[in-house]
């Protein structure tokens, strides 16, 4: 089983949007390198960046807390009889989205302060 399959219904939601996000964020640093028509449009494509990378975030930790209310259910379902491994290996996938998010998060936030930097 994928990350991806692991992580969540999130997971491939939080991939499509990074990777607009990601080229938004490479076209605002290209055009902050440049000048005319990008040049103009990279401080308002950074703003946008870093809202997709904050969403981003926010969607790995939704993530994380839906999935743990079911494994939390689950367990009360089942009595309490779960084993430790079974619980620490449920807590180990539960944090799979998050970690992506905050990742995409890092990359995305990284790329519009450069063109913040740049631009003044």
């Amino acid at each position: 089983m994928s990350y991806f399959e692991m992580g969540g219904i999130f997971m491939i939601p939080m991939l499509l949007i990074g990777l607009v996000a990601l080229i938004a964020a490479v076209t605002a640093v290209i055009g902050s390198f440049t000048n005319g028509v990008l040049a103009s449009r990279a401080p308002a494509l950074a703003r946008a960046v870093r809202h997709a990378a904050v969403f981003l975030l926010v969607m790995g930790i939704l993530s994380q807390a839906m999935g743990l209310y079911q494994a939390l259910s689950a367990i009360e379902g089942a009595g309490g009889e779960i084993p430790p491994a079974m619980v620490a290996g449920g807590l180990k996938v539960s944090f799979i989205a998050p970690i992506f998010g905050l990742v995409e998060f890092l990359v995305l936030y990284a790329l519009s302060a450069l063109v913040r930097m740049r631009n003044g």
